[in-house]
């Protein structure tokens, strides 16, 4: 059996001018071996969907893949990535010149643009809408039922190698105070924002994810149009986390406007930071009504372990990026563009107030 190629080469990028934020999100994303391989060994290009709906006909991923393998030959210190940042530029405007960007919208603008491009089922015809009766109907079963029922669903539109890894769901209830209308909606992320609490210098990250999923009241100007009621009525508002996914990317929301950024430190744990409470379990009925269906790998624990965090320092207009990716026997690796220290201590930095977006590995259970 061919062995699968390694991901540890630890090969810098060069900084085009301003490219820093392209270049620390390109090193998590080429650390991260579940997408990395494919476009290592070529075999991505057989999941190209010319016939896609969206995308760009297969020009971003060959283009991630030409870099990668670059990255991953050991021919070079650094490389220069002027190709991806071309195409990039040509696709969207906000990546066309020097000017610094976020690190984050660079991430989902590649993460979106590769799903797309390698999406077999992107030319499929779109589903229908739900008729208010089913849509009633979804509201008087479980959560975890009407989760897996929604992500079949959902597959039969979209499906590709980013689905598979990146891709969780959230689901969001809203509740009409007056008459306990309730209205629940499902729909995919590739990567979890998080709120920041405003409360003191430091907080951890499950304190983010609390303040993420905490009932909202919403009220006066923003209050929810009942259905039922038929005029804006006080209600809350309640999102969780349906599914979750193997890669878990967590996004920092540090910045408020162009200027305004939260400097918290936020703690978050290197190995099994532990998701399970957050997910809604089986209970009741819904234990039975599952057997037809499948789980889509849906069963707890749900405890990941880091493996890559991007940084940012300074302002969002006039800051820099590094990135930390860690690279099995040759440790964790701190990248500043060009410029690569390996095997670094994770005591020193590691964990910090400049952590923007997180990346984390699912530890599969034994059963």
């Amino acid at each position: 059996m061919k062995p699968k190629p390694a991901v540890e080469f630890v090969t810098g990028l060069a900084n085009l001018g301003n490219t820093c934020y392209m270049n620390c999100i390109l090193q998590c994303l080429a650390g991260t071996p579940e997408l990395a391989r494919p476009f290592i060994e070529g075999t991505y290009s057989n999941f190209i969907n010319l016939n896609s709906r969206l995308g760009y006909k297969g020009a971003l991923a060959r283009s991630f893949a030409s870099l990668v393998q670059m990255m991953a030959s050991g021919k070079y210190s650094y490389v220069e990535p002027t190709a991806i940042k071309s195409l990039c530029g040509s696709f969207r405007e906000a990546f066309r010149g020097n000017a610094q960007q976020d690190a984050q919208e660079f991430l989902t603008f590649i993460l979106d643009g590769l799903h797309e491009e390698l999406n077999s089922a992107g030319d499929a015809p779109r589903l229908k809408e739900l008729t208010p009766k089913e849509e009633r109907k979804r509201e008087t079963m479980g959560i975890r039922q009407v989760s897996t029922i929604e992500w079949g669903k959902y597959l039969k539109t979209d499906y590709s190698l980013i689905v598979d890894t990146f891709q969780g769901q959230y689901v969001s209830k809203l509740r009409c105070l007056t008459c306990g209308f309730t209205s629940t909606t499902y729909s995919p992320f590739s990567s979890v924002t998080l709120p920041i609490p405003a409360h003191g210098k430091q907080v951890s990250l499950i304190d983010c994810f609390r303040l993420l999923t905490a009932e909202e009241i919403l009220e006066g100007d923003n209050a929810w149009f009942c259905p039922h009621c038929k005029q804006p009525r006080r209600s809350s508002k309640v999102l969780s986390l349906a599914r979750l996914p193997f890669i878990l990317i967590i996004h920092l929301k540090r910045f408020h406007g162009m200027n305004k950024k939260l400097e918290t430190f936020v703690h978050y744990p290197l190995y099994n930071l532990d998701l399970t409470p957050f997910w809604p379990p089986l209970v009741g009925d819904d234990i039975e009504s599952m057997e037809p269906f499948r789980m889509y790998d849906q069963m707890g624990p749900f405890k990941y372990n880091l493996y890559a965090v991007t940084n940012h320092q300074g302002t969002l207009c006039g800051g820099h990026y590094t990135s930390y990716v860690k690279k099995g026997t040759k440790g964790w690796c701190y990248f500043d563009d060009a410029k690569v220290s390996r095997n670094v201590n994770p005591d020193s930095g590691l964990v910090g107030k400049n952590a923007y977006v997180i990346f984390y590995t699912r530890v599969l259970p034994l059963h």
